[in-house]
């Protein structure tokens, strides 16, 4: 590997980065390694959100006239939009002449579960899972070859492959998301997998793993100089960290992080059980909520429910009951805390009658607890047994009554956006199955 931190004068790739509110946590973690690598200096960075931007910045020749990376790092929620700005990249660089010096590449959840799509959709270099040791790797290449005639048939050149599978460990503790190029610093996180394996979860893909607790005080310690006072974690399950096994958390090691951001560094406003760090309902217990009430700015935790037919709970292998939901909204009302409950509609093959149960416990839960129902629906996501199947719409009488609900007040109306996403995604998804 060449030594990164020799500068040479006037030898940069333009970095063109693909953000928005859904993946800016991501970039702040990539921004993070270049930097790290001591890469930074040799790339411009540029940011886009759509096709429109695009057009923008092959309009600018100080740009596409040096090699250019085009990055993506997104979910399947973003498909449409990736789709989209993809192909006017490719048209853009046609126009202009400029295939040679232009590549894009794509990392992230979608492209992590089905590869396939992203090179349908015109990715010629895709980073397939865990990219903390790939992406430096990348790094070193294409500084590299800066100097060459065909910038990206160079780089593609040092790869077997243009699907990228990297099966080197990732420890977490090797990357903290503080950087000097990026403004963000986005929550920590602590905990990456899950030991559930939900049917419609991308979550559980990647083995469970921790960040230790030396890495997480170390970061409090810069979060506490920088002035920042808004501290919250990217956990998938909030009460499983630390824990060897699913059904003994480890309420020490909670503790331990939220005590020290606490008091040792004076944090005053600590997000816990709540986004990025979701509870599942068997893991809210007096101790935890007591945790949450003790330490947290929170008042409110969230809770996956996901249906409220029992049957369909088994089906998508959640592992828990509805009355597992219920008994964690009684807990959280004890401790003067609410909860914010997440269903989802439109699970393949859900029938009219697992509608309306739902539908009758998200009423019932409302009415007995107070709590917060966000309604969501189904969208088919990469690597998980549902990817293949379609959603099931919600039959006209719950549909008249979830409209009901939500002019009530009593949940959300999320689920209308869904249905349109939803239908977006599967409708791109079986053109690049073709």
């Amino acid at each position: 590997m060449p030594d990164l931190s020799v500068k040479k004068e006037k030898e940069t790739i333009n970095l063109i980065i693909f953000e928005n509110a859904v993946n800016r946590f991501s970039i702040a973690y990539l921004l993070f390694i270049l930097e790290k690598n001591n890469a930074a200096w040799y790339f411009k960075l540029h940011y886009f959100k759509n096709a429109a931007d695009i057009r923008v910045i092959f309009d600018n020749a100080d740009i596409i006239s040096r090699p250019c990376v085009f990055m993506f790092s997104f979910m399947s929620s973003l498909l449409c939009e990736v789709a989209d700005t993809a192909a006017e990249i490719k048209k853009q660089a046609a126009a202009k002449g400029v295939c040679d010096n232009i590549l894009l590449i794509a990392g992230g959840p979608h492209v992590s579960g089905d590869a396939e799509s992203g090179l349908k959709i015109g990715f010629e270099l895709i980073f397939k899972g865990e990219a903390e040791a790939s992406w430096p790797d990348f790094i070193t290449i294409a500084t590299q070859c800066l100097s060459t005639g065909n910038f990206k048939e160079t780089i593609l050149s040092n790869y077997s492959s243009f699907i990228v599978s990297d099966n080197r460990p990732v420890v977490l503790d090797d990357f903290l998301p503080f950087g000097d190029i990026y403004s963000l610093v986005p929550p920590l996180e602590i905990m990456r997998g899950c030991f559930f394996n939900c049917k419609f979860c991308q979550t559980a893909t990647c083995a469970v793993k921790y960040r230790s607790f030396s890495s997480i005080e170390k970061f409090c310690a810069e979060y506490r100089r920088r002035g920042y006072k808004r501290l919250c974690f990217i956990c998938p399950s909030a009460f499983h960290y630390g824990a060897e096994t699913p059904s003994r958390p480890n309420i020490a090691a909670i503790e331990a992080i939220l005590e020290t951001a606490s008091g040792k560094y004076g944090i005053k406003f600590i997000e816990y059980g709540i986004f990025p760090s979701e509870s599942r309902p068997e893991t809210i217990t007096d101790e935890t909520a007591a945790l949450i009430k003790k330490y947290c700015s929170n008042k409110r935790v969230s809770i996956g429910a996901q249906s409220g037919d029992p049957a369909r709970i088994l089906k998508l292998s959640r592992g828990h009951s509805l009355d597992t939901v219920y008994n964690a909204c009684e807990i959280l009302r004890r401790h003067h805390l609410a909860a914010v409950i997440d269903f989802i509609f439109g699970f393949p093959g859900e029938t009219e009658d697992e509608q309306m149960k739902t539908l009758a416990a998200i009423k019932d839960i409302h009415k007995k607890f107070g709590s917060r129902i966000q309604t969501h629906f189904f969208m088919p996501l990469p690597a998980t047994p549902l990817y293949y199947s379609q959603p099931s719409p919600i039959a006209p009488a719950a549909l008249a009554l979830l409209e009901k609900y939500c002019s009530g007040g009593i949940c959300t109306d999320w689920y209308k956006e869904g249905i349109g996403q939803s239908s977006r995604i599967c409708k791109i998804l079986e053109e690049l199955r073709k």
